[in-house]
């Protein structure tokens, strides 16, 4: 995922939005560390041969099933989120 802020696609301002540093930067439901016992990083398993990150196991809990990263916006500015 890649979020860029303006019309410019120069600077993603997610961190390891490419899952190529593991799971730096993405947290779980409860606010901890993404564990793999839920989550797998696949190599090389998108279109464009760059990692993804895949469920394993959704948990009666939650943490398997949401993550998230904090991602600093500014009022009246414009971000592109890509996929």
């Amino acid at each position: 995922m890649v979020i860029y802020k303006g019309h410019r696609h120069n600077s993603n301002i997610l961190t390891n939005g490419n899952f190529a540093a593991n799971y730096d930067g993405w947290k779980d439901y409860a606010d901890g560390a993404l564990s793999p016992d839920y989550w797998s990083i696949e190599a090389g398993a998108s279109e464009d041969g760059g990692n993804v990150i895949q469920c394993t196991n959704g948990a009666a809990d939650l943490t398997g099933n949401y993550m998230y990263q904090a991602v600093p916006y500014e009022s009246g500015k414009s971000y592109i989120i890509t996929f």
